[in-house]
């Protein structure tokens, strides 16, 4: 517990040195192995290209009032922390571009381990909206996967309610801080969810909500997940932010298809057209992430014909992964464009693999779209 503290204090100062964000968090932690040798060694910053005037903050020590009060606010709460430099920071977060430093928590952090999906939607719903996402988390669930929302009212809600019910469980993403209740008609689920499941906060606790968190929050929705399920979205919808990120962050992007003439699923449809799987029920999304958890143990009696399935997918790719680490290899790195010129095969078919492979650890993101042998 006293490295954890340690680290998360000079995770702390860190955060709130100024001009440095998630991305010079990353880059720092990449190469000195840990907050508290970044803050040791800030002669180095200029080899890494870090700003200039955030080296003079750092050294004139402008974090220190802010980095004090956020610890006495995490002392004070029941959260305990989880700080990038450190192993049990969920793996598939930490690969995405900007993750946060530092990340709150209360429940049971064994569930980041489990595979995850994300399900979002909107907050105002239909009934054939609510009832498709509540089914669906409680299958997913009852498979051992772990179901990701954010804790709005609407879809968020009764995916959290159908995760659940069974022994995937749920992990509910706030936009404020961890001790906040937020929104207040979801007192009792959260509690529930504390108890059964995992709340996560990038926040420092007792932050209010507001407009501008919960856009920068969804980016953790999809980060610590395989994929990410848009049940019901209009044209503008929020959860359409989730969906962009899980883009960039190469996830696979599920979504329920609507009526063509209600504007309530005009951004589901619009997902669909751009090339989101179409899902009709939770064997579609079993189906498509069980290559990323051949180790998980699913329920042998729940789908039929799943172990053909999932043993058919793996041995095609097969060939396909070896292919990819030879090439790997030879180039020293490459990029997902150059892959798919050099292998002659669609980006869809290599950026579903490479996550695997990411995941497995056999390659490594060294920047967006670009890959390397895993060490």
């Amino acid at each position: 517990m006293e490295n954890i503290l340690e680290e998360y204090r000079y995770s702390l100062i860190l955060k709130h040195t100024p001009y440095l964000g998630p991305k010079s968090w990353k880059k720092l932690i990449s190469y000195f192995k840990s907050a508290k040798n970044a803050c040791e060694n800030t002669r180095e910053w200029k080899r890494l290209r870090i700003r200039a005037d955030a080296i003079k903050g750092f050294l004139e020590k402008k974090w220190a009032s802010e980095v004090e009060h956020e610890f006495f606010l995490f002392e004070k709460s029941k959260a305990q922390v989880l700080v990038l430099s450190l192993d049990d920071y969920p793996y598939l977060l930490k690969e995405i571009p900007d993750p946060p430093i530092i990340l709150y928590y209360i429940g049971n952090k064994e569930l980041l381990k489990n595979p995850c999906i994300a399900i979002v939607g909107s907050r105002k719903t239909t009934n054939y909206g609510m009832q498709i996402g509540f089914n669906i988390a409680k299958e997913l669930s009852e498979q051992s996967i772990t179901i990701v929302s954010g804790l709005a009212m609407g879809i968020d809600t009764v995916a959290h309610k159908g995760a659940l019910l069974s022994k995937g469980s749920t992990i509910a993403v706030l936009g404020c801080g961890i001790d906040v209740n937020y929104p207040a008609h979801n007192y009792i689920l959260k509690r529930n969810i504390c108890e059964k499941g995992l709340i996560l906060s990038e926040f420092a606790p007792d932050t209010s909500p507001s407009s501008e968190n919960f856009p920068i929050r969804n980016r953790i929705i999809s980060g610590i997940s395989l994929g990410v399920l848009v049940v019901q979205a209009a044209q503008k919808s929020g959860s359409l932010i989730t969906a962009k990120y899980a883009l960039e962050q190469n996830r696979l992007i599920f979504s329920i298809p609507g009526p063509l003439n209600n504007p309530m699923f005009a951004g589901n449809n619009n997902l669909i057209r751009e090339g989101a799987i179409l899902i009709r029920n939770a064997k579609d999304i079993i189906d498509e992430i069980s290559p990323y958890i051949k180790t998980t143990k699913l329920n042998e009696h729940s789908f039929n014909n799943m172990e053909n399935s999932i043993a058919s997918m793996i041995e095609s790719n097969n060939t396909l992964e070896q292919k990819i680490l030879e090439l790997l290899m030879k180039k020293g790195q490459a990029d997902v464009d150059e892959i798919c010129d050099e292998l002659e095969i669609e980006p869809s078919s290599v950026i579903s693999l490479l996550i695997q492979l990411e995941v497995s650890g056999k390659v490594k993101k060294m920047a967006q779209n670009v890959y390397s042998l895993g060490m």
